[in-house]
């Protein structure tokens, strides 16, 4: 199974799409929490290893990241 690309782009204005990416990176899983605005995206080196999770800003600013378990794919977020 291949990762998914991802490149997450903001409108800077409403209905217009931005054409830069905020986040350009290859991820195997994404999500994001609608009551921070944080995106979170999980990288996934080989199904043999552990993978690293990646937490942005809104605006696409590297927060952190750490290692996680084998194929990291999935966020979930309480409301």
């Amino acid at each position: 199974m291949q990762p998914i690309a991802f490149a997450i782009r903001m409108a800077a204005v409403p209905g217009q799409l931005n054409t830069t990416p905020i986040v350009n990176k290859q991820f195997y899983g994404l999500g994001i929490d609608v009551n921070s605005g944080m995106i979170y995206g999980a990288y996934v080196p080989g199904f043999t290893q552990n993978g690293f999770v990646f937490r942005y800003t809104s605006t696409g600013a590297l927060i952190d990241s750490m290692e996680v378990g084998v194929a990291p794919n999935g966020f979930v977020f309480q409301t």
